[in-house]
């Protein structure tokens, strides 16, 4: 009974540590990776608005240069002084181009010589003018200088005059390599990073240069394909990252230029407030699994200590000690029928008594019936004695009797045998002598 008592108390602990165990584990992951969705989305989104803030500078400063420097009215001399200043000022420019309204090139100044530049830059001609011209900017494909193996990237903006009509056209090719800087700078956890593609899914920008030269493909990566096909607003996902391994990962499109930064944190690291907290659960969990464990054996002994002693009383009393009676140490239930048990213990034993001088009686009874029988049983063995021994007497008697005929009787038997055997002689003789008279005939 106690080993019972004590399973099924540590199953009912188990059962109801297990289920509220499950329910804090489920309550406390569903609340973490909310955490975890807002702070990758916030942090993506901070990333995301760094690139975006460090291209939109760029158009920024074009703007400003057409504006300020007063390109759709000025001289060439003072345009070309313009363009230097500006190409002095802003590192990540190689060389800017103005154009006119009719496609033709006014004034190029560049880092290079003249016969590079004209070779290097790589744009959509008639894209470009097409969206200049209605007062939009222009942004080119990424591509790689085949000479310095850098990011290039050519952008436009319209040059308007005072009026707003459109004049010119500044032209700006711009070193991506400040922006792998910024990228590589974003500091993502402790372990996680920041990348950025184009709408086509190719890798721009990436800690690991080689893989950004190579304008690697990754819309095989399920975060960036869809990306590439226009998903948004879902949150972060559980899957293969640009390392090869498991990440949760989440992406923002930049809107201009259309790219988007993609974020990975490692599943570890970004669920390791979840896993601390399971595996406080799970410590919780065995503690109080020990805990049931102890509290279960001491309520076990406890309940059963009574009903052990009840039974071993019963033992004694089943032996026939009848004075023997069961402990009270309690008023409840265990204590109640220790309690009826020694009243059915009185009980038995003052009918064992009461039955004891019934026997006792019955006994007396028996002696005496016993000796009344003894006396008559006597008195009959002494009258069949006498009566025996008169019977030997006249069994004597007649023997002697018979034995007298028997002697007659055996005398007339030797006569009678003698008898017969003279008469078969005599006949024998006969016969001989008969024989005799025929031979002599």
């Amino acid at each position: 009974m106690t080993a019972t008592l004590i399973i099924a108390f540590l199953t009912l602990s188990v059962v109801v540590l297990l289920i509220a165990s499950s329910l804090q584990m489920y309550f406390s992951f569903q609340a973490q990776q909310k955490v975890i969705v807002n702070w990758q989305q916030l942090t993506a989104q901070n990333a995301a608005n760094t690139v975006r803030g460090f291209i939109l500078e760029k158009f920024s400063i074009l703007e400003k240069a057409g504006t300020l420097g007063n390109l759709a009215a000025a001289s060439l001399e003072e345009e070309k002084l313009t363009l230097e200043r500006l190409l002095g000022k802003e590192s990540s420019f190689r060389q800017l181009v103005l154009l006119d309204a009719q496609e033709q090139e006014l004034i190029r100044v560049s880092r290079l010589s003249k016969l590079l530049s004209e070779q290097i830059m790589e744009y959509n001609k008639k894209e470009l003018f097409s969206k200049v011209s209605r007062k939009e900017t222009y942004i080119s494909p990424v591509y790689i200088d085949k000479i310095t193996s850098e990011p290039m990237m050519t952008i436009a903006v319209p040059v308007t005059d005072t009026f707003g009509d459109f004049k010119k056209i500044l032209m700006a090719e711009m070193n991506l390599k400040f922006m792998w800087d910024l990228v590589t700078g974003i500091k993502i956890g402790k372990e996680g990073l920041a990348y950025v593609v184009d709408e086509n899914g190719n890798l721009i920008a990436f800690g690991d240069i080689s893989r950004a030269l190579r304008g690697e493909n990754l819309i095989n990566l399920e975060e960036v394909n869809e990306f590439v096909q226009g998903v948004i607003g879902r949150e972060a996902i559980v899957s293969k990252g640009i390392q090869g391994t498991y990440v949760a990962t989440t992406h923002v499109a930049l809107g201009v230029p259309n790219w988007a930064v993609v974020i990975e944190l490692p599943v570890m690291e970004a669920y390791r407030t979840v896993i601390q907290g399971l595996e406080i659960s799970l410590l919780v969990m065995l503690l109080s699994l020990a805990l049931a464990i102890i509290l279960g054996i001491y309520l076990s002994k406890r309940i059963t200590k009574p009903i052990i002693s009840l039974r071993d009383v019963a033992i004694e009393i089943g032996k026939g000690d009848l004075t023997k009676r069961a402990e009270i140490v309690s008023r409840d239930e265990i204590g109640q029928l220790s309690a009826a048990f020694n009243e059915m213990t009185d009980k038995l034993q003052a009918s064992y008594e009461r039955l004891e001088e019934k026997v006792k009686e019955r006994t007396k009874e028996l002696e005496e019936a016993r000796a009344s029988l003894e006396i008559k049983v006597e008195a009959r063995t002494k009258e069949l004695k006498e009566l025996t021994e008169s019977l030997d007497e006249q069994v004597k008697e007649r023997t002697k009797e018979l034995q007298g005929k028997v002697e007659e009787l055996e005398k007339f038997h030797r006569l009678a045998v003698g008898r017969e055997l003279k008469m078969i002689a005599l006949k024998e003789e006969i016969k001989r002598l008969k024989q005799k008279g025929e031979k002599q005939l």
